[in-house]
């Protein structure tokens, strides 16, 4: 990531004297406050990534073994995520929470750059 943020032309430039890229980088970081949303949405968006592959993976497992074992009748099964009576509403929520997390996040960008 220090690659990515920090200007340089030679890799002197990236070390600053120092042989720990850890170091330098929180370094870096603590003196450069407006590159923390960034690495901070960057972070969220790969946590979100990584559950979303876990769930649908998960639910995958889960499908497979009703099939092994000589399940039949509906399609869906009692524990499915998306056989809620109230998905609806469930959805909405989340959504609404989304759009308030990116406004604040907006905000806290805005105010940042003023």
């Amino acid at each position: 990531m220090l690659i990515l943020l920090k200007p340089w032309t030679t890799p002197c430039d990236l070390l600053c004297g120092c042989l720990n890229f850890t170091d330098i980088f929180q370094t870096f970081i603590h003196s450069n406050d407006h590159w923390k949303p960034l690495l901070n949405n960057m972070q969220l968006l790969h946590e979100c990534r990584d559950n979303h592959d876990d769930h649908f993976e998960s639910q995958s497992r889960l499908r497979t073994t009703y099939r092994q074992s000589g399940t039949q009748g509906s399609t869906t099964h009692e524990d499915d995520d998306f056989e809620s009576d109230d998905i609806a509403e469930e959805l909405l929520n989340h959504l609404v929470s989304i759009d308030d997390s990116r406004s604040i996040h907006l905000s806290q960008s805005q105010t940042a750059i003023n």
